[in-house]
């Protein structure tokens, strides 16, 4: 498959970047434990190169993509046909940039045992993480999963503030807490960290590059513990597609010293 030339170029995103230096920033100790910071939602207009520029310049970055969401919702353009998530899973295996597939809809219930699991672990082969988008999880499901998917981490998206007596005992799974479920709702106000185990955490929820020295200022008021943060909707363009513009310039802020 071909890959278009479209996005923001290299050059325009460099410049992006340079304008994000000039301005003054609030010194910031480096956030070690922010491990990573994922920008879901690679498109059909994504350009590799920049991509993969990104990444080699800011190397906690992970980028997701989409599967199983609908034709015909508002947000399609987020949900990249099969055939380009290959292509992206192709290119992540050979380029080692950080890539993870986010299994939404059917390929979400199929994952935990309601429809073609093997089609789910085929597709999941390869990616550097694995997401699971769903209501509700069933603990022993989630564990047959984890067990049988190749791919290092598996992620489960809750939709409600932590709670202890539903953490999995399994390394392999790590936990998304995103009450607005990828619709940019902010929800910060709800954040917890977990206090029990060690488990890294992930949260998302309207974060943008107006509001995520909040995020960073919750990241650093718990530095025993492991986040990665998530952007979706906040670093999308008006017609819904990834903004890499937006995603530069979030990383300049995130990772002033890079």
């Amino acid at each position: 498959m071909t890959k278009p030339e479209s996005g923001l170029p290299w050059g325009l995103m460099k410049e992006s970047c340079a304008v994000a230096e000039r301005s003054s920033q609030p010194e910031r100790a480096n956030l070690e434990n922010l491990e990573i910071l994922t920008f879901t939602g690679l498109d059909y207009q994504t350009d590799f190169q920049t991509v993969w520029e990104l990444w080699s310049r800011y190397p906690r970055v992970e980028f997701g993509v989409l599967v199983g969401g609908r034709s015909g919702q508002s947000d399609a353009r987020r949900y990249p046909a099969e055939g380009e998530i290959k292509w992206w899973r192709g290119l992540t295996r050979k380029s080692e940039i950080s890539v993870a597939i986010h299994l939404c809809g059917r390929f979400a219930r199929a994952a935990l045992g309601d429809g073609d699991t093997d089609e789910v672990l085929r597709l999941c082969r390869g990616f550097s993480r694995v997401q699971i988008n769903a209501r509700e999880y069933e603990a022993g499901r989630v564990a047959a999963f984890a067990e049988a998917v190749d791919v290092p981490k598996v992620i489960l998206q809750k939709r409600q503030p932590f709670e202890a007596d539903w953490v999995l005992p399994d390394p392999k799974v790590e936990y998304l807490f995103d009450l607005s479920g990828g619709q940019g709702l902010e929800s910060l106000e709800h954040w917890l960290a977990p206090d029990a185990r060690e488990i890294r955490s992930g949260y998302a929820g309207g974060l943008n590059q107006a509001n995520v020295d909040q995020a960073l200022e919750f990241v650093a008021s718990h530095p025993q513990r492991r986040f990665w943060l998530d952007m979706e909707s906040g670093v999308r363009t008006a017609n819904d597609w990834l903004d890499i513009g937006q995603v530069a310039a979030v990383c300049e802020k995130v990772f002033p010293e890079n």
